[in-house]
């Protein structure tokens, strides 16, 4: 190119590019492709107009490296570029177009790199109007860009209203402050971004992403001694405090300095006039600026944490508050003698443990806590000469015993905020890995998962408790019959899990013992303890 040149981007200036058409051999074949960047302003916006002027840059750098004899670059305007491309055709232009568009597109950015209007003709032709119709299609795509994307998914340049629904979508902690705070950092170009947790009079660092190799100058940072509040104490006092150019400031901390730091953001984050942490933002390859929208962006992160941890304290107040109810229900079971004594708690326990073994969600462990809590409501409603006679169940006694699932089920699905997985618990936690169970008959994987678990655990609990007639059975013997029903009582994977649990360890390293019928007992129908219906567990 020669001629005059842009000071920013080296390429020609407007008038210079004008003065090449006009020198063109006349009827020479050529494309005019006018293109406008997508996103400056934003850019702009969040990171400042150095970064701005930076993508400017970058994208006249892309285009030149595209550029063939014959062909000319000039920037038009703040962000538009116009190409004349000699001996090209519309359809070349546009794929040499796409191209660029490939290497310029930041990673993880929905919306194209730039728009363009391609259109052909030969030198002598109007300039003004070649440069009407490239102006006109390149319109057409951007529009047609912004319709045909999913802009909520642009990591680089959201609308507000998109960076709020991003937001909505984060709806733990955890979520927040690693999802979110990972957007934050994309969108203003931040190099590292960290989320201090208080406790106890401390903010420490208890989150950290960031492009730099090491950021281990980061250290806990005392909120009662004024002269060591630093950047991080200095925003928790004052809610929002930033600096471009973190050295000169007076707080500023020798480690931090020596580390880099140049230009930073902080964001206290509170819950009823509570400190809760403080996020930061730090740039350590230079100096940025923190732009009004930066702030923005980053305090909004901060009320999403704030609301969340609100709705998080509320739902585990709520779940405590369930759970203690539940936990009435079965010391008042035990209370009345239908339980062994201490059996809810350990049950509840040992559910827990197997669930997590098992890799469950979170939320199925929640449901097979409830379930263990419940399991045997139903024998409330059952008459006490019934469930508290020493001897086994006459035969017509035993379908009304059997019924306690179903009255359990019933009566449990009366309690508000109750998981319905929980109530699977209460209905089938006597259904047999070989049909053999009650209330439904069901087999194999047809019984609810958090049935077959919690029906390994009771019966443990129940075989290695003392019953009024009839000692315990130790742990080794327990472990083996269970072993022993893995794929005729009980599944043999939840089976299998359940031996795997640490404070297991000592009796599966023991050989298997022999089992016998406990006094008075018998074998029941299949010639096993665990089918008779005195031995039921829970």
């Amino acid at each position: 190119m020669t001629g005059p040149l842009d000071a920013l981007t080296s390429t020609l200036t407007r008038d210079a590019l004008l003065d090449a058409y006009a020198a063109l051999a006349p009827h020479t074949p050529l494309c005019v492709v006018m293109l406008d960047l997508n996103g400056l302003k934003a850019i702009n916006d969040l990171q400042g107009h150095a970064q701005g002027d930076r993508f400017i840059r970058q994208a006249a750098e892309t285009l030149q490296h595209a550029l063939r004899p014959g062909d000319q670059l000039a920037r038009w305007g703040g962000d538009e570029f116009l190409l004349l491309l000699s001996l090209c055709t519309d359809e070349q232009a546009r794929q040499r177009m796409d191209e660029v568009e490939r290497r310029l597109r930041p990673p993880g950015r929905a919306l194209p790199a730039f728009a363009c209007g391609v259109v052909q003709g030969h030198a002598g032709d109007p300039f003004e109007r070649l440069m009407t119709l490239a102006d006109a299609q390149m319109y057409e795509q951007k529009e047609h860009q912004r319709e045909g994307q999913d802009l909520s998914a642009d990591t680089r340049n959201p609308t507000s209203e998109d960076f709020a629904a991003r937001l909505e979508g984060f709806v733990t902690p955890e979520q927040v402050v690693t999802k979110g705070l990972m957007l934050v950092r994309q969108l203003t170009g931040f190099d590292s971004g960290t989320y201090f947790a208080a406790q106890d009079g401390m903010l420490t660092e208890s989150h950290t992403n960031a492009d730099l190799p090491d950021l281990s100058v980061l250290r806990a940072t005392t909120l009662d001694t004024p002269e060591n509040v630093g950047f991080v104490g200095h925003a928790a006092r004052r809610g929002t405090a930033w600096s471009n150019d973190y050295p000169a400031e007076p707080y500023a901390m020798a480690e931090w300095v020596q580390a880099g730091m140049k230009s930073c953001l902080a964001v206290a984050v509170r819950h009823q006039g509570h400190l809760l942490g403080v996020l930061g933002l730090a740039h350590f390859t230079g100096w940025r600026v923190v732009t009004p929208r930066a702030r923005r962006l980053l305090e909004g992160l901060a009320l999403r944490l704030a609301h969340v941890h609100e709705q998080t304290q509320a739902a585990s107040r709520a779940a405590q508050a369930l759970e203690g109810g539940l936990l009435a229900v079965g010391l008042g079971l035990e209370a009345r003698g239908l339980e062994a004594p201490g059996h809810t708690l350990r049950v509840v326990r040992l559910a827990q443990q197997l669930g997590v073994q098992l890799g469950l969600t979170p939320e199925h462990v929640s449901a097979l806590r409830q379930g263990a809590y419940l399991h045997d409501v139903g024998k409330s409603a059952l008459p006490d000469d019934q469930l508290l006679k020493p001897q086994p169940c006459t035969a017509g006694e035993r379908p009304s015993r059997r019924d306690h699932t179903v009255r359990g089920y019933v009566l449990a699905r009366q309690l508000p905020g109750l998981d319905p997985l929980a109530l699977e618990v209460v209905r089938s936690h006597h259904e047999r890995w070989d049909g053999a169970g009650y209330p439904d008959g069901m087999v194999g994987e047809r019984i609810p998962l958090l049935a077959r678990v919690f029906s390994v655990v009771d019966m443990y609990d129940t075989l290695t408790s003392a019953q009024p007639d009839q000692p315990a059975w130790t742990p080794e013997a327990a472990s083996e019959e269970l072993r022993v029903q893995g794929g005729r009582q009980f599944d043999p994977q939840v089976v299998q899990a359940f031996l795997t649990l640490p404070f297991l360890g000592s009796a599966r390293s023991n050989p298997p013992v022999t089992l016998r019928p406990r006094p008075g007992e018998g074998w029941g129908d299949h010639g096993n303890p665990l089918n008779s219906d005195v031995s039921e567990s829970g």
